[in-house]
């Protein structure tokens, strides 16, 4: 196996062994890199003398030398931080982002930064999915989640404000974790909407987020996979049409976890499921138009139709509106918590179905716009391909269950590939 395939768990073990340096790790991803990059797009810039100069330290700390990419909304000192949109072309960072420090302490090399859609909406940057280059990778994280599916990197940084990394995994056949609300700080992020934005986690494993994850939390468990109590289900179908081959996916995951003798349930309250997708569709567009007042102001001309438009509706929301809407997910949260007490998780689509044909959008987060609304912690794993197209389901924790939600997904994700 080739050094830019291996997972992040197996790299740091040959790493320890003596096997392999992390200066061998990071030219094996480099050279993926530049044999595949100019096919598939998700590198906004590659940083690989300064990668080169710091696996040649030999780093220590739990990431030893593994390299990471950062989604291009998150500073990296020395690098621009250009957010999907020309405007910001001669931004450089002047200090790492929290997380990004966090990686550095434990040892990890920033590889470079990925590609984002603009200020991480919808307007897709030049990533094409793996897979298949006519189809699209998902979004906002379109590169992060490009990049580990093509095994140009082990890992990689992404963030989430409605579906931006469990919509991606699940289009690119990753894992993609969104830790809980408040669980990782945002400074040194760039914000669209700042009541939901939350950082995402891609890997390859749910072991390697894990990692990942415990690198940069400061209270992460260890790891104890299991099952769950019980399982709640939900098809999706209150919010969007989902397609044949993601119902499938559900459908087989459910069956294979009561198989195993976890009781399954289904949610059943597709009013709730409308309620909450459309708050988060509110809280939006709020924060987004008051978050990116002044670059609409003097640049509206300049940003993208769905941008404007998303902005537009956000400012000609009414106050009462908004807080209604924050008023429901604060509500929704203690529903949810509720209906999983006692450690159980929701099992439902990662997107609508595989990713589009299409390169001019980067699919339907409806998908994950109720469950994010509500600030537990969610995360997608591969689950199906349909025509060579990966497809995942995703899993919802209760608020603050994180390292249960990470147990629940090692142990799923252990099943479903048996």
């Amino acid at each position: 196996m080739r050094a830019n395939e291996l997972t992040v768990v197996d790299a740091l073990a040959r790493i320890s062994a003596g096997e392999l340096t992390p200066a061998e790790l990071v030219d094996g991803c480099l050279e993926r890199i530049a044999l595949r990059e100019p096919e598939v797009g998700a590198w906004e810039l590659v940083d690989g003398d300064a990668a080169r100069r710091e696996a040649g330290r030999d780093p220590q700390g739990s990431l030893r030398g593994v390299p990471v990419a950062v989604k291009d909304i998150v500073d990296v000192a020395g690098l621009p931080t250009r957010c999907g949109t020309p405007l910001r072309g001669d931004h450089v960072a002047a200090a790492d982002a929290w997380c990004v420090r966090r990686l550095r302490a434990a040892g990890a090399v920033v590889l470079g930064k990925t590609v984002t859609t603009e200020f991480a909406y919808f307007h897709p940057g030049k990533t094409r999915n793996p897979h298949a280059l006519d189809h699209t990778p998902g979004g906002s994280s379109s590169g992060s989640a490009a990049a580990v599916a093509d095994m140009m990197v082990p890992c990689a940084i992404g963030s989430q404000t409605a579906g931006s990394t469990v919509r991606p995994a699940s289009y690119c056949g990753v894992v993609g974790f969104v830790p809980g609300e408040g669980r990782l700080a945002l400074d040194g992020v760039q914000h669209l909407a700042p009541s939901l934005d939350r950082l995402g986690l891609f890997a390859r494993t749910v072991e390697d987020v894990r990692v990942l994850y415990t690198a940069i939390a400061d209270d992460a468990a260890a790891p104890r996979p299991g099952p769950p109590p019980r399982v709640l289900v939900s098809d999706g179908t209150a919010v969007a049409d989902v397609h044949p081959a993601m119902r499938y996916a559900v459908r087989h995951a459910a069956d294979r976890i009561a198989d195993l003798g976890v009781p399954v349930e289904p949610f059943d309250a597709a009013d709730l499921e409308r309620d909450w997708s459309r708050a988060q569709s509110v809280v939006m567009a709020y924060d987004a138009a008051r978050t990116l007042a002044d670059v609409a102001a003097a640049h509206r001309d300049q940003l993208s139709e769905r941008l404007v438009e998303l902005l537009d509706t956000g400012a000609a929301t009414p106050d009462e509106t908004y807080r209604a809407a924050l008023a429901a997910a604060a509500d929704g949260r203690r529903t949810l918590d509720d209906r999983l007490d006692g450690g159980a998780v929701l099992l439902a689509p990662a997107a609508t179905g595989p990713a589009p044909r299409d390169l001019t959008a980067t699919g339907d987060p409806a998908m994950s716009r109720p469950w994010h609304l509500l600030g537990g912690p969610e995360i997608a794993l591969p689950a199906a391909e349909t025509e060579g197209l990966p497809v995942g389901v995703q899993l919802v924790g209760a608020y603050g269950a994180d390292d249960a939600l990470l147990d629940a997904a090692a142990w799923l994700a252990g099943c479903l590939s048996q």
